[in-house]
C-alpha cells in the first residue's frame, strides 16, 4: 500500500482522521439533494466517520462491512429535493 497510495491517504494526523474530518465537514456542499456519499476508511474508523457525516448535515448514515466483516464502508445521503 505504501508504494501505491498517496501519503495524504495513509498519514492523516495523529489519529488518521484529519482528511476524513475535513471531507465530512465539506462534502454536503458538493452533493445534489438525494446525493450519496460512499467511503472506505480504516478498520477502526467506520462508526466515527458515519457520525462525522451526520454532524456535517447528511442523513441515513450507516456503515457496511467488508468481506472480512470489518465495518469500513460509511454511507450517507443528502436529504431534500
Amino acid at each position: 500500500e505504501l508504494a501505491h497510495d498517496p501519503d495524504l491517504a495513509l498519514f492523516s494526523g495523529p489519529d488518521g482522521m484529519d482528511l476524513v474530518k475535513k471531507f465530512t465537514a465539506e462534502v454536503q456542499a458538493y452533493l445534489n439533494p438525494g446525493g450519496l456519499v460512499a467511503m472506505e476508511v480504516g478498520h477502526d474508523q467506520g462508526s466515527q466517520t458515519a457520525s462525522l457525516l451526520t454532524q456535517g448535515g447528511l442523513s441515513e448514515a450507516e456503515v457496511r462491512e467488508d468481506l472480512a466483516g470489518i465495518a469500513r464502508f460509511p454511507f450517507a445521503r443528502k436529504t431534500g429535493l
